[in-house]
């Protein structure tokens, strides 16, 4: 950054943006795919008086809606990370602070029923913490976008966006044909930007040889 060399970075955030989402996606499946197990095997070790059947119930629903708040929660790391790299180190804990307030407060009025709303319980928490992760996606994505003139190729970030959505849907709701979306969607998303992985690719082996 202290170069203002703001091609660079973007090439380097595009790069983060992808690793980002398919990590996400990667997560994604395997609490789609072994999620009851997972949270079976922390039961039987912490359960204690709690009845285990109950605590998997809840469980899965928190997990339900949690899974769409990963993709958020994730792509507002990136942008924290970037804006850690120009220096700005403030607005990212500001906007930790934001939604640390905003979930307690939406905790409060989703899991009890204030404020003419039906008492949700752990539903209403895990949607108090999406709320709070896309709020602080947002907070972020606007500050980065205000302190780096980012060309982000618009176009390109529909189609990888919709790419995504398509994933998601499909691996959140199980649908029909799932795996083979999966595959042609990763193969999708590494054709859209194939151009800016190769950039950072050659950039990091250029820094290396320097080295």
């Amino acid at each position: 950054h202290g170069l203002s060399d703001y091609k660079g970075e973007t090439y380097t955030f595009r790069f983060k943006f992808i690793v980002v989402i398919l990590g996400t996606l990667a997560g994604i499946a395997l609490f789609v795919l072994g999620g009851e197990a997972l949270i079976t095997s922390f039961i039987h070790d912490n359960a204690g008086d709690a009845d285990p059947i109950l605590t998997l119930e809840y469980a899965k629903k928190y997990l339900s809606i949690m899974l769409w708040g990963l993709i958020p929660y994730s792509l507002s790391q990136a942008y924290a990370s970037t804006l850690r790299e120009t220096e700005e180190t403030m607005l990212p804990m500001i906007a930790s602070v934001i939604s640390v307030g905003l979930n307690f407060c939406l905790n409060y009025v989703l899991i009890f029923g204030k404020l003419g709303f039906d008492a949700m319980g752990v539903e209403g928490a895990a949607i108090a913490t999406f709320v709070s992760y896309l709020i602080v996606y947002l907070i972020r994505a606007v500050n980065v976008y205000k302190f780096i003139p980012f060309n982000l190729c618009w176009p390109n970030v529909i189609l990888n966006t919709a790419v995504i959505t398509v994933q998601t849907v499909f691996m959140v709701c199980d649908l029909p044909f799932n795996y083979i979306v999966q595959a042609v969607s990763i193969l999708l998303l590494f054709v859209l930007n194939f151009k800016y992985v190769k950039v950072f690719f050659v950039k990091i082996l250029s820094f290396v040889k320097v080295k």
